[in-house]
């Protein structure tokens, strides 16, 4: 099934199920260029995604949170990141949900993120592990 088409073996525009999506986008250098891109910070260990973001064009994400500070893809990573900055429930105490609660630690690598991100994501949460080995 393809993400854009609506339901299995509707062509494109065609068919009562076909519901266009209004950020679709055409990449060439993609096996299927037409579609839907989707930012998502995932847990390594379970593979689960933890959160998700829909790229919506440069207009839209303009007016995102922490855009004009940090730009595009570093807006992408701390709008993806912000429920970690905020801090687990005390183990002792898991109903626990004040003010007091500690800071999560995110442990991110460089696969996709530079040093710009990493400096981003440490000046808001205060707490990040993040081995950069190359620098540019």
């Amino acid at each position: 099934m393809s993400a854009w088409t609506g339901a299995e073996g509707v062509e494109s525009g065609v068919g009562k199920n076909f519901r266009p999506i209004p950020w679709l986008s055409f990449v060439e250098r993609k096996p299927e260029p037409l579609g839907a891109e989707i930012k998502v910070v995932a847990d390594g260990a379970m593979g689960a995604f933890l959160g998700l973001e829909l790229q919506e064009g440069a207009e839209a994400h303009e007016l995102h949170k922490w855009h004009d500070e940090y730009g595009h893809t570093t807006a992408v990573s701390l709008r993806l990141l912000e429920p970690w900055f905020k801090g687990p429930r005390d183990p002792e105490r898991p109903w626990f949900k004040g003010p007091e609660q500690r800071t999560r630690a995110y442990y991110g690598d460089s696969w996709f993120m530079g040093v710009n991100a990493a400096k981003a994501i440490f000046m808001e949460s205060k707490k990040v592990i993040y081995p950069c080995p190359r620098i540019r």
